[in-house]
């Protein structure tokens, strides 16, 4: 063996001794549901018939899996928290996850109204900073605001 072999070997035991593993388990109505694709970033794997999985070599960190049912059902960002060298237990629910076929947001806005003041001539003189500039002294008043 030569040098750069060894400390390539050396590099990839240092690399996997610092990741986890997520051993999850997916579940539909208290049965494990197989056939389930899990994601972690580029790597996706598939859960056995009793709803269970691992990933392995996952770096230490928060991480967010996707999770797809059989039947086209799909749960993005469902967060797992991974320490090092640590097998971390995932359970999921399919039977909690509420699928919508369509959401509709609407609002309506409510007409400004304007408001006025009189602002006498005394007024502006003791406003900061407005060197006795009439335009200037509306400008800085607290609540005028400029446009629509």
């Amino acid at each position: 063996m030569n040098y750069h072999s060894i400390a390539y070997l050396m590099l990839l035991c240092v690399t996997l001794a610092h990741t986890g593993e997520i051993d999850g388990t997916i579940y539909e109505e208290d049965q494990g549901l197989g056939e389930v694709s899990v994601t972690l970033a580029s790597q996706t794997t598939t859960t056995d018939a009793a709803g269970r999985f691992v990933l392995e070599n996952v770096p230490p960190g928060m991480h967010m899996l996707r999770i797809e049912h059989p039947d086209g059902k799909r749960v993005e960002q469902v967060p797992v928290t991974v320490l090092s060298d640590t097998r971390t237990p995932f359970t999921f629910d399919f039977s909690e996850v509420v699928v919508l076929d369509e959401v509709v947001v609407s609002g309506s806005r409510q007409p400004s109204t304007p408001s006025t003041r009189t602002i006498l001539g005394s007024e502006i003189q003791r406003v900061t900073g407005a060197a006795h500039d009439a335009l200037h002294a509306l400008q800085i008043l607290p609540g005028v605001t400029g446009g629509i």
